[in-house]
């Protein structure tokens, strides 16, 4: 009974092994597998961060780009507000110096107009006077006449 003990006892024992064997053999065969895991994992991870890295410097790249393209817009704007602001400026001086000038035509053209009434005034007054000088001038010849009349009938007497 001893032996069969042992044969059953050893039997066991030699399951017992079978299965510590199976499952070292499991443990090793999920450990490489774990491992592979592991190592397709760290390959992803590697290839992440080459791509961030990559994403990271494309990004400082574009925001440099992104800065020096705000300064250009910056720049410009001040241009840009400067021009305004010297053809603000050269508009108010054409505005004066158009209102000057329109002032100056309203004071010729009420000049003119003072002038226009004159001259109409004077020669109105010429007229008179040439129409005077022709009725003075008719009453010196008759008066010359009557004279010589006079002067000749003085003379036959």
């Amino acid at each position: 009974m001893e032996t069969s003990v042992r044969r059953i006892g050893a039997r066991e024992l030699y399951a017992e092994v079978d299965r510590a064997v199976d499952r070292a053999k499991a443990a090793v065969a999920k450990s490489m597998s774990l491992e592979m895991k592991l190592l397709q994992r760290d390959g992803e991870i590697w290839s992440l961060e080459c791509q961030l890295s990559k994403a990271e410097e494309e990004l400082e790249n574009v925001e440099g780009k992104l800065t020096d393209a705000k300064h250009m817009v910056k720049d410009r704007e001040n241009g840009l507000q400067r021009k305004v602001q010297l053809l603000e400026a050269q508009l108010n001086a054409w505005k004066k110096y158009f209102q000057d000038t329109s002032e100056r035509v309203r004071q010729v053209e009420a000049k003119a107009e003072h002038l226009e009434g004159r001259a109409l005034r004077l020669r109105m007054e010429c007229n008179q006077w040439e129409k005077k000088h022709e009725e003075a001038e008719l009453k010196y010849q008759d008066t010359r006449k009557r004279l010589y009349q006079l002067v000749s009938n003085m003379r036959n007497i």
